[in-house]
């Protein structure tokens, strides 16, 4: 990503670049700048997760609110991936009240991390990103219409550096260790992660609170 922001920040300066190209040049930094920081945010996590870093501080908040929250965020997401043929539909719960005791932070990072992949890995489509609330458990989940994982691949990718295709390559992008980050932050929470996928037909990851005192 470094390299491609130095290169089309000096092609900016260049005399003879036209507007259409600059702008071009614009959304390719700004692209690349999301990549860079997203990456770095991933080395250290991935850090933490590894040394059992990770102290999470239970506190009670508003899962609608969070939900803003998070649906605000995805304009970085999309404008990373260039999403245009993806249409993101956001679901609430119906009930504006319903609270949940967990770490807010890392529950957004591993939240936010699902959403990456979903976009990195829907080429058009939709995803669907919110949550689900039942008299035993509160779902946090992301739907999306992609590539999907094949099914020999799909104990491997919570390994570091693989990605959602079950490879040790850069395909798609990013660097492999989303999901083992995901997958370190849900054991501190004290949540499930589940997940459901099919080739060529999408995937489904779910971030499960049982409730202590059903309702």
């Amino acid at each position: 990503p470094l390299n491609a922001i130095i290169g089309f920040t000096e092609m900016l300066t260049e005399d003879g670049v036209s507007k259409d190209k600059k702008v071009e040049f614009q959304k390719l930094v700004g692209s690349n700048t999301m990549f860079l920081l997203s990456t770095i945010d991933d080395i250290f996590d991935a850090s933490m997760a590894n040394t059992n870093q990770i102290n999470s501080v239970k506190a009670s908040f508003k899962v609608n609110n969070f939900l803003e929250s998070i649906f605000y965020e995805l304009n970085g997401i999309i404008i990373k991936y260039h999403s245009k043929n993806v249409s993101m539909v956001p679901i609430r719960l119906s009930n504006n009240d319903i609270e949940i005791d967990t770490d807010e932070f890392y529950l957004k990072k591993a939240f936010l991390r699902l959403i990456d992949n979903a976009f990195k890995f829907t080429l058009k489509g939709s995803i669907e990103v919110g949550a689900k609330f039942s008299k035993s458990e509160l779902e946090f989940f992301v739907k999306d219409s992609g590539i999907g994982i094949n099914k020999d691949d799909q104990e491997k990718i919570f390994e570091p550096f693989v990605q959602g295709d079950g490879s040790y390559t850069r395909d798609y992008g990013g660097s492999g260790l989303g999901l083992s980050i995901v997958s370190g932050i849900a054991k501190e929470l004290g949540c499930y992660l589940i997940f459901h996928s099919e080739k060529d037909k999408g995937s489904t990851f779910r971030l499960i609170f049982q409730r202590e005192e059903p309702i």
